[in-house]
Order: structure tokens, then C-alpha cells, then sequence
């Protein structure tokens, strides 16, 4: 057993981390069929989780996903991406793309995401940190991914993606719980920040939000691999 994979949460409860390694997810997938395919659900107990990246989520999901030729790419919107910061990174450039931006009118509307323009630049330059924006304009478009063929394989390189909010986030965990007997979280991690967006209504039997946030910690997916299935197995007790 390898020690680096094994977690101590803060209620004293042990787990280890098991990668599930799967072939490229498409859109014309089924989430529970995944599921069913990936994870030996009947060896499982109830106290073990099933963590699930939420990009898998959005791309089982047509109300989570957009074809690039669905989006209608508007002058406001190239005028807008001209101003965003590009990642530093030799292909992804981030927000920098007139797609993400014009979904994320779409999504905030075109009132609110003026108003985010505005007041998030102005308390940009006032308190010199970013991230104002998004806060305004809400409607999760920070989490907006996708729409960069260059880094995509085939199959998505045509789409972007949206993240579930917490609500249906939750649901869908629900709807796996009561499906397969096991609790799931969903999550949307990189290597910088662990983002908890749902859990089964279950899993608060076992353990609090903070402890489930402890189990997330460190990206257990990563970045770079197809690993968007994670088995977190109980293991004990410290």
C-alpha cells in the first residue's frame, strides 16, 4: 500500500486514493454507464466515496456543454477579449478566447456582464487584485473551459463546457447514491485550487464538508492524465 496515496482526515478516519484510469470520455456518453463500467460498485461499502471530476459531468450533459458553431461570436465580445490577460501557458491561453467570452454574455446576460466590465476593472485597479469580474458577472463562467481545439482530443476539440451549479451538482450525486448504493462528490480541480461543487446528501452520515474538502485536497485527479474517476476507500481508523 502506498503511503503517499493513503489520506488522514481530521475525524480521525483513514482513506486511500485509488486513480481509475479510463479511455476519452465523449458526448455521446452516459454518466451512470461510466460508472457502471469503471467502478466495481458491489465490492464498495457505504462509507466508501466515488470522487468524480466534474468535466466528465459536463460532457455527459448537453445542457453543460456548447458547440463552438452554436455560439454566436458578437463584436462585444472580441472587443473584450482583446483586454483579458493570457494564461502563461504555450497553448492554453485561458479566458483569452472570444467563445468563452461570449458564452459568458449568454450566461450572465448582457446587463450584468457590462456591470461586471465595469465595476470589476474599476475594483481591479483599486485594490490591485483580479478576480472582481466573475464575482459580479457569477453564474459560475469562471469555471467556462473548452473551445481550444489545439489541447482537446477529437471528439470535444468542437465544444466548450460549463460546471453544474452546487443544486445540480448535488442532485446528480443524489441520483448516482440512489442508483449504485455508494456516496459521490463532485469536484472541479486543477494544481492550484480544489474546488468542492457537490456531494450525496449521504456522505454528511460519515463525515462533515471539511472533511470531504480535506479528501479532495491536492488535485487527486490531476492534470495531465485520464483520471477522472477516483475511489476513495475507507480504510480505518488512526
Amino acid at each position: 500500500m502506498d503511503k503517499n496515496n493513503i489520506k488522514l482526515l481530521s475525524n480521525n478516519t483513514k482513506y486511500i486514493i485509488q486513480k481509475i484510469k479510463t479511455r476519452t470520455i465523449l458526448p455521446n456518453d452516459n454518466l451512470e454507464q461510466i460508472i457502471k463500467d469503471y467502478i466495481p460498485v458491489k465490492s464498495l461499502s457505504t462509507k466508501d466515496i466515488v470522487i468524480i471530476a466534474s468535466k466528465i459531468v459536463s460532457i455527459c450533459t448537453p445542457k453543460y456543454r456548447f458547440k463552438m458553431n452554436e455560439i454566436k461570436v458578437t463584436w462585444l465580445a472580441k472587443f473584450v477579449t482583446k483586454f483579458i490577460k493570457k494564461y502563461d501557458h504555450p497553448i492554453d491561453p485561458g479566458f483569452k478566447v472570444p467563445h468563452k467570452v461570449q458564452l459568458a454574455i449568454n450566461l450572465a446576460g448582457l446587463p450584468r456582464f457590462i456591470l461586471a466590465v465595469i465595476i470589476g476593472g474599476i475594483l481591479k485597479f483599486v485594490f490591485k487584485k483580479p478576480g472582481y469580474f466573475y464575482i459580479i458577472a457569477g453564474n459560475n463562467i469562471s469555471k467556462i473551459d473548452g473551445f481550444i481545439p489545439e489541447i482537446y482530443p477529437e471528439g470535444l476539440k468542437e465544444y466548450g463546457f460549463i460546471v453544474p451549479n452546487q443544486k445540480e451538482a448535488i442532485r446528480i450525486c443524489n441520483d448516482l447514491t440512489e442508483k449504485f448504493n455508494i456516496n459521490f462528490v463532485i469536484t472541479d480541480s486543477n494544481d492550484f485550487d480544489d474546488h468542492l461543487i457537490g456531494f450525496s446528501d449521504n456522505i454528511l452520515k460519515i463525515m462533515n464538508k471539511k472533511n470531504i474538502q480535506e479528501l479532495i485536497s491536492g488535485n487527486p485527479h490531476g492534470q495531465d492524465t485520464n483520471t477522472p474517476l477516483i475511489i476513495a476507500k475507507h480504510i480505518g481508523n488512526r
